[in-house]
């Protein structure tokens, strides 16, 4: 059964103030600092994340859900400050949609852009010991993994995200059974 949103806010008030307390939570709060990364995940430009408020607080709603976080920071406190950095004429610094592009600033900065690249989105696993059976089927196909990184949300739900060479993606994928 689900947990309805005043059971899940109790829920995560109650480990929040208890690692305060300096009592054991249940699991370790989450407090994700997001910065720009709801754009990226959501599918919006950092230039709209600079300068559409409304779009900033859709993906980030969507993050904080999805990421199930058990407090957050304010998303217009570090980005969606455009126009007001445009009306104060702010100087200091430049900004996606103001005076920076992209590739400029990382040619700027010896920086070298490459991608984009492709990665394995696994979730919603059903037991423990899930990552080792997918390294074990890729380690059966020849396939090796560049790149891991997973994580575990405290209600036994898992994720993970993984890379291989651009020449073994068609492999990788039959092995998961995916392709």
């Amino acid at each position: 059964m689900e947990k309805t949103p005043q059971e899940l806010f109790k829920e995560r008030t109650k480990r929040v103030e208890d690692a305060i307390q300096l009592k054991v939570p249940d699991r370790v709060p989450f407090l994700p600092t997001f910065s720009f990364f709801p754009a990226k995940y959501a599918g919006i430009s950092f230039e709209e994340a600079m300068y559409d408020y409304d779009k900033l607080a859709e993906v980030s709603k969507k993050a904080i859900i999805d990421f199930e976080a058990d407090m957050y920071m304010n998303p217009f406190s570090q980005i969606a400050l455009g126009p007001l950095m445009e009306v104060l004429d702010y100087k200091q610094i430049k900004w996606p949609g103001h005076g920076v592009a992209l590739v400029a600033a990382a040619q700027k900065a010896g920086i070298k852009l490459v991608g984009p690249k492709v990665a394995f989105l696994i979730s919603e696993w059903e037991h423990l010991g899930a990552v080792a059976d997918i390294l074990s089927k890729l380690e059966q196909a020849g396939v090796n993994v560049t790149a891991m990184q997973a994580i575990e949300t405290g209600d036994w739900r898992y994720g993970a995200i993984l890379w291989v060479k651009p020449r073994n993606i068609s492999k990788a994928a039959q092995a998961l059974g995916i392709s």
